[in-house]
């Protein structure tokens, strides 16, 4: 019978040895830490522990912009003292890499502070990742380390301006074609000039109707196409741009308007407007 409890103690000791031997193996493979993102072990797989990076100003779903400041902690990270940060959209393009520095000596096991920019480009993605990576100058794979943390993009934002008459500035409308600019941000876009005649047949704001900002251009206003040939704008509306619109002051106004804000851009010399393709009979007073 002892001899029985003895071989069963000894095969408990075993099991219970290799368990461990199995933990500690499986802990030294995911080795980055935020503190609040997730960690990508070689495999693909994500894993969170707490050992060897800690980021202060950044959390998962954080609303990012460019350029991006980050700072905190990071040991066994640095070469040269520093070490690659890339942001990525899920799809994992690049869309900015650069670095961030040591604060102090890099060549240490303790946690070194770190800080840096990375300027980044959205590129019109919303959501995306941050992923900080140990410099690994050996180029083994299995040395690489990386954090991932998943944030979201800000709008990458532009301003332009649309003009309206003012009767604050002119009482009276004395001079209906003497229209004043207000900014206008809007996503970023290549195609500036159509945004820009979009943001103009939004109309005022409340806040600008206080300011003394009026609009010419009668509502359900669509442009139709936006070409620029040789330094002329040449914009096409519908005809709700011509609908009950009579008096020379209102006409001059609306042209006025829309000349303006498509003459801001130094592509633009001057504007031709036509309804449905016409130029000649429209717009009359």
């Amino acid at each position: 019978m002892k001899k029985d409890f003895l071989v069963v103690a000894l095969v408990v000791i075993v099991l219970i040895l290799g368990a461990w031997v199995v933990y500690l193996s499986r802990q030294s493979e995911g080795v980055a830490d935020n503190g609040n993102g997730q960690n990508r072990a070689g495999n693909g797989q994500y894993q969170v522990e707490q050992v060897h990076l800690r980021v202060n100003n950044l959390q998962a779903g954080d609303l990012i912009s460019s350029p991006l400041l980050l700072s905190g902690e990071a040991a066994d990270w640095y070469f040269e003292g520093s070490f690659p940060v890339r942001v990525e959209d899920t799809d994992d393009n690049v869309l900015g890499e650069g670095f961030v520095t040591a604060q102090g000596d890099w060549m240490t096991s303790d946690l070194v502070p770190f800080t840096g920019y990375i300027t980044f480009n959205s590129a019109g993605a919303t959501e995306g990742q941050v992923v900080f990576m140990k410099d690994n100058p050996s180029g083994l794979t299995e040395l690489d380390e990386q954090i991932v943390i998943p944030v979201l993009f800000a709008p990458d934002l532009m301003e332009v301006q649309v003009f309206f008459n003012n009767t604050t500035q002119d009482p009276g409308l004395p001079d209906c074609t003497n229209v004043y600019a207000v900014a206008r941000l809007i996503p970023r876009t290549q195609a500036v000039g159509t945004a820009a005649i979009g943001e103009l047949l939004r109309g005022i704001s409340m806040e600008e109707e206080g300011q003394g900002f009026v609009t010419q251009i009668p509502a359900g206003v669509e442009l139709q196409s936006l070409r620029v040939e040789e330094g002329v704008a040449y914009a096409d509306f519908n005809s709700a741009l011509d609908y009950q619109v009579g008096g020379s002051c209102r006409v001059s106004a609306i042209r006025a308007q829309i000349t303006e804000t498509l003459k801001q851009f130094p592509t633009v010399d001057s504007v031709v407007i036509s309804i449905n393709g016409e130029v000649d009979i429209i717009l009359q007073p």
